[in-house]
């Protein structure tokens, strides 16, 4: 088994204004072979930061998700079967840092997102 941790810390001016960590569990038989190809190392969110939208291009055409979380973890919102282009509607989310997770069937890419 691997564990693969990824931590973020929001500081503001010298403060620490939060942490978060989190750690996936990869197990099964061990790799053969490594690509270099990740479906996902095409993807682009912008703007960001962002106000009132935030888009997800996705230059393939596979089915993929996204999910927006606060930095503990917290799911505001999400989409199970986005293709192409996407605007996430950021107008109900308040002002502060968030993760947006893009998945395409077992990969996982994460980008931070500031919205003002």
């Amino acid at each position: 088994a691997v564990v693969v941790t990824n931590s973020a810390t929001v500081n503001y001016g010298d403060d620490k204004v939060a942490t978060s960590s989190v750690s996936t569990f990869i197990t099964g038989a061990p790799a053969t072979s490594v690509s270099n190809y990740n479906l996902l190392d095409n993807v682009r969110v912008y703007p960001n930061p962002a106000q009132n939208y935030v888009t997800i291009d996705n230059q393939t055409t596979h089915l993929y998700s996204y999910q927006l979380r606060t930095l503990d973890g917290r799911i505001l919102t999400e989409n199970n079967e986005i293709k192409g282009r996407f605007r996430v509607d950021l107008t109900d989310v308040a002002t502060g840092v968030y993760l947006l997770t893009v998945s395409e069937n077992d990969t996982r890419r994460t980008f931070k997102v500031m919205i003002q």
